[in-house]
């Protein structure tokens, strides 16, 4: 794949809020040829990085974020991750990996300035809302954990895992991707499953996931990820994690396990499903081409993104593949279901013919970053 080729951006799904087009559609399949990065997508709102290296805003908008979206273009803030939530706050983290937070809420006064400087040399980071943390995760590895109501005092605790490659939250758990024989570890809710931990409804400090315990030694040091505009070969490339508010989503040496509560297909078990045997299971995704075979296909897949009833992941080949609820045509493909609310339990791929070199699961969209195949072989 030529990297230096020009990236489209398809976007499809829920758009009451113009958060994928300004088109007035609630349901959508939009277009953007500008677009090199997804860096936010929250429910009502969608943050954009342009071939011109400005942020884009789509959705819902107030003067507080439009006030901030002005600043980071004005100043030219060369940003490489955006997180948080509009309502609670949002925080930056740049190229330099200093990291920045600015409070959103209503009863918070709100200063444009050049935000709270939470740490540096910080590669990754989000929000827990419901255990009110905000997580970072430095260079070196570690997880810095601070208090949403106290970011002000700027004191944090470091939490107690092996070197951390990746992680991913929802609003209610959190996953770790870390080096080690047992390569998961997660923390918070477990009520519907996400966790994958039997007789476990909550906790507050990280626990291994042992159904993955023997899989870190399977890593190999020549995995090589192309779901990102950059090629990198390291063994962490082949650890990826997601989470969607009552599900997850781990990628082992290609392998995609999901786990977690399976309403409207959004783990995508296929014809595995057993609601009675569900909770606290684990299990690998299923994918077909289509409707006419019998069999799953074996696919490679290279990184996912939960949504709230949906997933999606992609493949080696730079294919995209979803399964779950397809209320919002966030499918991004037609499905056959007899239910009230369109669904698939199975992975399928997209309609879609390009390069997908990096997917990201809004609540109830779906965003794909795609570029231009050379040939159709290259399937």
């Amino acid at each position: 794949m030529n990297t230096d080729s020009k990236t489209t951006l398809q976007a499809f799904g829920f758009n009451a809020f113009q958060q994928l087009s300004k088109k007035k559609q609630v349901k959508i399949k939009a277009t953007h040829n500008n677009i090199v990065k997804i860096l936010l997508a929250t429910w009502e709102s969608t943050f954009l990085l342009t071939d011109q290296g400005a942020i884009e805003l789509y959705g819902f908008k107030t003067t507080k974020l439009e006030t901030l979206v002005d600043k980071w273009n004005k100043n030219d803030i060369r940003i490489k991750h955006i997180f948080g939530d509009i309502v609670i706050g949002l925080g930056i983290i740049d190229e330099t990996g200093k990291t920045y937070w600015w409070c959103l809420q209503k009863d918070k006064d709100f200063q444009v300035n050049d935000g709270l400087l939470l740490a540096e040399n910080i590669k990754d980071a989000g929000i827990c809302q419901n255990m009110g943390r905000l997580y970072l995760l430095s260079v070196d590895g570690k997880v810095i954990v601070y208090d949403l109501k106290q970011l002000e005092k700027k004191q944090y605790d470091v939490l107690t895992l092996p070197r951390v490659s990746n992680m991913a939250m929802s609003p209610n758990h959190v996953l770790f991707a870390v080096e080690g024989i047992t390569p998961i570890y997660g923390l918070g809710s477990n009520r519907m499953g996400q966790l994958g931990i039997e007789q476990l409804q909550h906790t507050d400090t990280p626990v291994a996931l042992e159904f993955f315990d023997g899989l870190g030694t399977m890593i190999s040091d020549d995995n090589t990820s192309t779901s990102q505009s950059t090629t990198t070969t390291t063994a962490a490339a082949a650890v990826k994690v997601s989470c969607g508010p009552f599900h997850s989503a781990v990628v082992i040496e290609h392998d995609l396990y999901t786990f977690g509560w399976n309403d409207h297909g959004r783990i995508g078990w296929g014809n595995n499903n057993n609601d009675d045997d569900n909770e606290n299971n684990i299990k690998l995704a299923a994918f077909k081409w289509n409707d006419s075979q019998n069999n799953e296909d074996d696919i490679l897949v290279d990184n996912v993104s939960c949504g709230s009833k949906h997933t999606v992941a992609i493949d080696v080949n730079g294919i995209a593949w979803t399964c779950g609820s397809n209320g919002y045509l966030q499918l991004g493909r037609e499905t056959n279901s007899d239910e009230e609310e369109d669904y698939d339990d199975y992975f399928r791929p997209c309609s879609l013919t390009n390069w997908v070199i990096e997917c990201k699961a809004g609540p109830w969209s779906t965003l794909l970053l795609e570029t231009t195949r050379t040939t159709m072989s290259d399937r």
